[in-house]
């Protein structure tokens, strides 16, 4: 036998059927949680540092460089990329995918406080960031 020649045969069956899907959608749908945008974090953290009046030859060598040899001695890196623009410079380390990444800023913090004995007294303080996806406005 067909579904159509079943359907034709049997119209209260094929209504009650119908209606049990309807009905477990709708139960479905509301059980479902909504969220606009979902939860991501990046695996990755970036220090960056504000060094007024400096080129980015003199970035280089007074920040990024320190912070560089810092952090490149942790553990779980992926990948550390740096970049040094006039009065400020960044170092991103991007970690393995399932690294604690709270453990990991903490880790970092420390390691940036240990490369701060090798910068100038003048540098602005070292700003670590995380990016996440619960920190963009609504």
């Amino acid at each position: 036998m067909r579904l159509t020649e079943f359907s034709l045969r049997r119209p209260v069956t094929m209504a009650m059927i119908t209606l049990s899907a309807a009905i477990l959608g709708i139960v479905a749908l509301a059980r479902l949680p909504i969220e606009q945008l979902p939860s991501v974090s990046s695996s990755g953290i970036t220090a960056s540092a504000q060094y007024q009046n400096s080129s980015p030859e003199e970035i280089e060598r007074k920040l990024t460089i320190p912070l560089e040899a810092a952090l490149g001695t942790m553990s779980h890196i992926e990948r550390i990329s740096s970049t040094s623009r006039r009065n400020s410079g960044s170092v991103r380390v991007d970690f393995v995918p399932g690294t604690d990444m709270d453990l990991a800023t903490m880790r970092m913090r420390e390691r940036v406080d240990q490369a701060r004995a090798f910068m100038p007294a003048d540098v602005d303080r070292v700003r670590l960031r995380r990016w996440q996806s619960d920190q963009r406005p609504i």
